[in-house]
């Protein structure tokens, strides 16, 4: 059926621009990723700052459960799915006064697609589109799906229905920019994202002319060295302003990881907010004070993190030997999870994965029961797989991008790998002794080659539909590594796009992760 979004337009010109009449300031501590003002080419621990300088067509509701207007003021869906018209808001501003219309967006996509930007992330919000597989390529600059029809009204076509495509457009890769700011910025990202922090190396970019955006909030300072960004209620912010002087983010994660700390004497008071490590929280909660980076804390004021999130081991199903279902079977029937402790995870769990959908997650299903491990079943696949004869003559490597899984717990893991089934698991490589840029690089061109045997993966899902879980795992090994599961896996996935009906598509959903537990395309760990 055609669906209809309809939302009332705000009317804002620079004669009815009212002031800010907020006061305050909250101090917010981040502590993930660079901090990178670019809505392109970001880390995920970034977006709350993001969310606050840019905005997009769309934007989850305030229990991020569905999407909502916030450029747009209508949103007309084909009854076929393909075609998406965006109305927008009359009057819309970016936070300097200057106008915003659809050509606006229609370039912030090409930009963001564009190989010259350097996104990692831009496909995967707006790959759907017609024509985006181009831009990505260098092939074309203009993205053919994309239609301007005037200042207003934006068309979308893409190459095949996708029910989740407007949960996309509310993710910070689709904000809206202002060209001409853009194209001032003078900033090089690749001395941010091509340092080599292994090597002491310091990621260094400064803005020669500030972004703006059409968020609650603008950018009015920003050092890079410190790093910290400072923003002020934008007064031509289509809906409510911010009741608020100011907000200042800092990051303390680029210097901490080079082993020097910048104002080692702050005031155990100045933040009001704290993103912290899963330890902190956990003896902040039992009543401890802390220090975190010279300054003392206490707990008081201590929320959880309920975002959530998914780990698991996946199986390239191109090569040998993870080609053979049983194979893959006996793998996960002798893994021995009891002992693993993965890094940089928040929270540890006490419960094992049962599925690759976390609990309260839509479509996660309590019927899918955790592997545990089991040695009659471990050796009864085995046997049945085409690599029975002669295991020990296997070469079984694990490598990893971001050592979340180190040696000692790779071990503690597979351990039974070698004693139930005869296989002698690797860490690395024989050139490769411990952490470090190595093993990425080596990680890294296996991924390239198609040749990366198993890989850790960890998703916190951008929006609350299931194919933002699972419609990453048949993309997890490259265009290299296509198989006839992958293959079979898109099929399901794209069926699912093609059902107009949410209990359907929820239903189909809940099929597929059940294929993808008895296929052993993935081991579930938390």
């Amino acid at each position: 059926e055609t669906a209809q979004i309809v939302t009332e337009s705000v009317e804002i010109t620079p004669t009815e621009v009212p002031e800010p009449q907020g006061e305050g300031v909250l101090q917010y501590e981040m502590k993930g990723g660079i901090l990178v003002p670019d809505p392109a080419v970001y880390y995920v621990e970034n977006r709350f700052l993001l969310g606050e300088i840019y905005t997009g067509l769309l934007r989850f509701s305030a229990d991020t459960s569905k999407v909502e207007p916030d450029l747009a003021s209508e949103v007309v869906v084909s009854d076929d799915g393909l075609d998406y018209r965006f109305v927008l808001k009359k009057d819309l501003n970016f936070s300097d006064g200057s106008a915003v219309t659809a050509s606006e967006f229609k370039w912030s996509w090409e930009r963001a697609l564009s190989p010259d930007t350097g996104s990692n992330h831009a496909r995967e919000v707006l790959g759907l589109i017609v024509g985006a597989d181009a831009v990505v390529a260098g092939e074309e600059t203009e993205l053919a799906g994309v239609e301007v029809i005037d200042d207003l009204t934006l068309n979308v076509r893409l190459v095949r229905p996708a029910s989740h495509f407007l949960y996309l457009l509310a993710d910070p890769a689709a904000s809206v920019l202002k060209p001409d700011n853009v194209k001032n910025w003078g900033t090089d990202w690749s001395n941010v994202f091509g340092t080599s922090w292994i090597e002491g190396e310091r990621p260094y970019f400064e803005f020669t002319e500030l972004p703006v955006g059409t968020g609650p909030f603008k950018l009015v300072e920003f050092d890079f060295e410190r790093p910290v960004a400072v923003l002020k209620p934008n007064a031509y912010y289509w809906d409510k302003s911010a009741e608020i002087e100011a907000v200042e983010y800092t990051n303390f994660h680029l210097w901490y990881w080079n082993g020097e700390i910048p104002n080692p004497s702050l005031d155990p008071d100045r933040f009001d907010i704290s993103i912290s490590t899963s330890s902190a929280v956990e003896t902040l909660q039992d009543g401890n004070e802390l220090t975190i980076n010279g300054v003392s804390v206490t707990g008081k004021g201590i929320a959880s993190d309920s975002q959530p999130e998914v780990t698991f081991i996946a199986f390239n199903t191109s090569i040998p030997p993870y080609d053979d279902v049983e194979f893959r079977r006996a793998l996960i029937a002798a893994s021995d999870t009891s002992d693993l402790k993965v890094r940089y995870l928040v929270g540890f769990p006490d419960e094992p994965a049962s599925g690759v959908l976390p609990p309260q997650f839509p479509g996660h299903d309590i019927s899918i029961i955790a592997s545990i491990p089991d040695r009659s079943r471990a050796e009864d696949a085995l046997a049945g797989s085409q690599y029975a004869d002669s295991p020990e003559s296997l070469t079984i490597t694990f490598l990893t991008e971001r050592i979340e899984i180190d040696e000692e717990d790779f071990a503690s893991m597979t351990d039974k790998w070698d004693e139930w089934l005869g296989l002698v698991p690797r860490y690395g490589t024989d050139n490769i002794h411990g952490n470090g840029q190595e093993m990425r690089e080596a990680f890294n061109s296996a991924l390239e080659e198609g040749t990366l045997q198993m890989r850790f993966v960890r998703i916190t899902p951008r929006y609350p539909d299931p194919h933002a879980i699972l419609g990453i795992i048949p993309e997890l090994f490259g265009d290299n590594a296509e198989s006839q599961e992958t293959r079979q896996l898109k099929a399901l996935l794209q069926a699912v796009d093609a059902e107009p009906d949410a209990a359907a598509r929820l239903e189909m959903y809940q099929d597929i992760e059940k294929h993808i537990i008895d296929r052993a395309l993935v081991f579930p760990l938390f």
